[in-house]
């Protein structure tokens, strides 16, 4: 019964030991997420299949690739990007609060990603009160996009986008801004944070008073994705 039990102790420590070298392929992608695990196929231009430290099996396509760091020195059919490379951001939000009116918007951004944790560029786009009304602002913005060091598909981000806004119907412009913090899972991400829009004009001497055509300041929530 020793021998038995040291047997299988030794079996064990073999099987835990060999585990341990075992080395995996490091898969880096552009959103941000890191892979490890064993690439067992790999078509040029299309897409990688690969088996992950847990078992599953993940196919990525090559247009999700930022750089592969292999285990050995096999060859290999990718070619890394330069870095940084460009991003377009869709989005699509939803205002509320405290404010007495609701708004939606869409947006999109463009720039670039530095080092897999961090987007900079600019943006635009529609915001609409939902009213009776039809009140209308363009707002444009810096966009700065931090994501958080995890391992993992999902990447927690934090994105602000301070700038200003123009209300063509009325001619007035004002500060425009807001501060989200969100998931990004592949291509598609999701947020909630605080937006604000604070539109004014100088105001009608003749009827003695300052419009205020729009002004809103609540929760916002962020439904997108990025290119």
């Amino acid at each position: 019964m020793k021998r038995l039990f040291l047997s299988l102790l030794a079996c064990l420590m073999f099987a835990c030991l060999a585990e341990a070298q075992r080395t995996h392929d490091t898969i880096y992608l552009k959103n941000g997420s890191i892979l490890y695990g064993q690439i067992i196929e790999e078509l040029p231009d299309t897409q990688v299949k690969i088996r992950l430290r847990d078992g599953s099996l993940l196919i990525c396509p090559y247009s999700d690739l930022e750089r592969i760091e292999y285990s050995t020195g096999r060859a290999s059919f990718y070619e890394e990007p330069r870095t940084p490379y460009l991003n377009w951001h869709f989005d699509a939000g939803y205002l509320f609060g405290p404010s007495e009116r609701q708004h939606a918007g869409l947006f999109a951004s463009y720039g670039a990603r530095f080092n897999r944790s961090l987007f900079l560029g600019i943006g635009s786009g529609f915001i609409y009160a939902m009213t009776e009304t039809v009140d209308m602002v363009i707002p444009v913005y810096g966009h700065l996009r931090a994501y958080l060091p995890v391992r993992g598909p999902i990447k927690p981000f934090v994105d602000l986008r301070p700038g200003y806004g123009f209300a063509p119907m009325h001619g007035v412009f004002g500060f425009y801004g807001s501060a989200v913090v969100g998931l990004d899972l592949w291509r598609f991400t999701c947020g909630v944070g605080v937006s604000t829009v604070r539109n004014s004009s100088g105001g009608d001497p003749l009827l003695d008073r300052e419009p205020i055509p729009y002004r809103a300041t609540g929760f916002i929530l962020r439904i997108g994705m990025t290119l």
